[in-house]
């Protein structure tokens, strides 16, 4: 009767112990939650909803990891270095100099999942505190 028990005993301990040990390799194995870049925002200019050549903007990309964040218009670095983020975002300032299609993309590591946002810009006449597109 106590050799039956033991068994018992015996086997639930193995099978605890495979339980165990599994969960572990699921944990450790479990895929890290990635840094990214979840959205970008252009602020325009005082007094205008449009976007024109010579004139900076405000661009803020909301992250959700304080890394480092890369921001390109049209496959041109914006700045000469990333910008670490932090609370959230990563501000930047934002030039174009052409007119047309932009696609600003913003990468955050480490896997560098791309945001993309479209601004369409025109030509611009810089007033220092307002931007006059035409």
């Amino acid at each position: 009767m106590f050799a039956s028990a033991r068994k018992t005993a015996g086997r639930a301990g193995i099978v605890a112990t495979a339980i165990g040990a599994g969960a572990a390799a699921l944990v450790l194995t479990a895929p890290m939650a990635s840094a990214e870049a979840t959205d970008i925002n252009v602020a325009p200019s005082l007094g205008s909803s449009q976007f024109g050549t010579g004139c900076t903007y405000d661009v803020t990309v909301a992250v959700n990891a304080a890394t480092p964040v890369y921001l390109y218009d049209n496959g041109v670095s914006v700045t000469p270095a990333p910008v670490q983020a932090s609370g959230g975002t990563a501000p930047f300032k934002w030039t174009p100099t052409t007119p047309g299609a932009h696609t600003l993309t913003a990468y955050q590591g480490p896997n560098y999942i791309a945001k993309d946002h479209l601004v369409q810009v025109g030509n611009g006449i810089n007033l220092g505190s307002a931007c006059v597109v035409l």
